[in-house]
């Protein structure tokens, strides 16, 4: 039975507020849905992916020092030494 290895990303996106309530939206990037009025509100943030695309972190199974390369999250990323797969949240 293998076990699900997961990093959790140092980079969070900023807080924000529905437009339409000005209740505080889910954490994240994309297309969210207020918890309180359930709106729809597209939330994109350059700055974060650009962050996220840069992050360095290790790998969990052989600590190697990884650039994740990619601008969303989760992300399903592989180790390039020791071939490890795990997810980037």
């Amino acid at each position: 039975m293998t076990e699900e290895l997961s990093v959790e990303s140092k980079v969070a996106p900023p807080p924000l507020s529905c437009p339409k309530c000005g209740g505080m939206l889910p954490t994240g990037l994309g297309e969210l849905n207020c918890t309180l009025c359930d709106a729809r509100v597209r939330v994109d943030h350059p700055a974060t992916r650009r962050k996220w695309k840069e992050e360095k972190l290790s790998c969990p199974s052989c600590s190697k020092v990884l650039v994740a390369g990619v601008d969303h999250r989760p992300a399903e990323l592989k180790c390039g030494s020791c071939d490890s797969f795990f997810t980037l949240t």
